[in-house]
């Protein structure tokens, strides 16, 4: 049966159950749309200044960077301000004072308006412990197994009269802990060499670093018996290296392995990138080698296992 419509825009032919059809567009309008893009303002950022590429003189030489702001402010006398102060708790207790874990008593935002005599103490806060059910016996003194919150790190004299006083007295004892100021010294020296060092060394170092930890105690300080006393500024960086690690013990030379990885990661246009990044980081001897005329006395040694030169 055909049914012919003149209003019908299509018509079926042949079979009735066929998918073939015909589409009449004599009558059909098309309409074109016209979308307006949004106009969006991009910020323009200023390029990154350029950091020359380190030339190697000597396997432990300081590379050549631009000048900066930082180095010529070492050439200033250290009046131990609040910003000083911190500066130095970076170069010795980074890790403490990244993670918050360092507090001021007064604090240091309200050492201006504390009355004298100023005493200033630093703190290191401890991990909060549950109370031993022990503790509460009868037959122990009163206040035995209290938690223990912070623990003193340095303290200024009871009696300064200033707070530039105080401050200056922290930092001076702060300093006069000279196993640590020449280990922390012996770290950045490390991370210094590693980071001026190329991607193949670093590949050679870790390599060793694993091999490292899997000796036995006894052979880690045989090791270092045959090697500490032998090893200094004149040897080569991976002889310097061993002698470190074996020096620092093998929970150390474990976190090292990444330091290592995360050094090798920064490849970067290679070793004068990763150097600039490290530059950035650590100002070379910074605040340390200044302390000598700075600071009552203290010098910062290249002391530890590794010998001069590291």
């Amino acid at each position: 049966m055909r049914t012919d419509s003149t209003d019908s825009s299509t018509m079926l032919t042949g079979d009735p159950f066929s998918d073939c059809f015909t589409i009449d567009t004599t009558d059909q309008v098309h309409h074109s749309t016209a979308f307006n893009k949004p106009t969006i303002e991009v910020p323009i950022l200023d390029p990154l200044p350029h950091l020359t590429p380190w030339s190697p003189q000597s396997s432990l030489s300081t590379p050549s960077t631009t000048s900066s702001s930082t180095e010529a402010s070492f050439d200033d006398p250290i009046t131990w301000s609040n910003a000083d102060l911190l500066y130095l708790l970076t170069c010795l207790h980074s890790t403490l004072l990244l993670s918050s874990h360092l507090i001021f008593t007064p604090p240091l935002a309200s050492l201006h308006d504390t009355p004298t005599p100023i005493h200033l103490r630093l703190y290191k806060t401890l991990p909060h412990t549950p109370i031993p059910r022990a503790a509460y016996s009868k037959h122990l003194p009163i206040g035995t197994g209290r938690p223990i919150t912070k623990l003193l790190i340095a303290e200024s004299s009871p009696a300064c009269t200033s707070a530039r006083d105080a401050r200056t007295s922290l930092a001076t004892n702060l300093l006069a802990n000279q196993n640590h100021a020449a280990y922390m010294l012996d770290k950045y020296n490390v991370l210094n060499a590693l980071h001026a060092s190329t991607t193949t060394t670093l590949r050679a170092l870790q390599r060793g670093m694993i091999e490292m930890l899997g000796v036995s105690a006894a052979e880690w300080v045989e090791r270092l018996d045959q090697l500490g006393g032998w090893v200094d500024g004149e040897c080569g960086l991976e002889a310097r290296m061993e002698v470190f690690l074996l020096g620092v013990g093998r929970a150390e030379t474990e976190e090292w392995v990444g330091v290592v990885e995360g050094a090798m990661g920064m490849d970067g246009d290679g070793v004068g990138w990763r150097w600039g990044w490290m530059a950035m980081g650590l100002d070379g001897d910074g605040v340390g080698w200044r302390g000598e005329g700075d600071v009552g006395g203290c010098v910062w040694g290249c002391g530890g296992v590794v010998g001069e030169g590291l």
